[in-house]
């Protein structure tokens, strides 16, 4: 299972229970990212990717729904639960910092997780977001 996460320079993820950024670009690339794969995400997140025709599945449950080889979209849910069944994390992230009330503190070398590369591109609302891919 592949999980996917948006952060911001330290590591925020959302702000009084609302996401700190819905950059289309990014949209796009995750799903570039993902081919022909559903995306699994919460129904919170799913009015993210009605631009794009994208194939997805947005469930309270989506977590556990999601199959080995799956791409699961993670905007406020606690992924520690998880983990132990990715075997890839992708995190977008953009050198801005908001203010952040969730913020991903897992760390990714002790969970068995490496770095494998980063690409970046520039998005609708950030000049710059990097892609950082880390695998087990």
């Amino acid at each position: 299972m592949t999980i996917v996460l948006c952060l911001d320079k330290n590591g925020g993820r959302s702000y009084n229970n609302r996401r700190q950024s819905r950059d289309r670009k990014l949209i796009d690339n995750l799903c570039d990212l993902a081919g022909e794969r559903e995306i699994y995400m919460a129904p919170y997140s799913e009015k993210l990717f009605a631009h794009t025709g994208h194939p997805t599945v947005a469930r309270e449950d989506y977590l556990d729904l999601v199959p080995e080889d799956g791409i699961c979209f993670c905007e406020r849910e606690a992924v520690s639960p998880v983990l132990g069944r990715a075997s890839q994390i992708v995190i977008y992230r953009w050198n801005k910092e908001y203010p952040a009330d969730r913020v991903f503190d897992v760390n990714l070398g002790a969970e068995g997780f490496r770095f494998y590369r980063k690409t970046d591109f520039p998005g609708t609302s950030h000049n710059d977001i990097d892609r950082e891919v880390y695998v087990r």
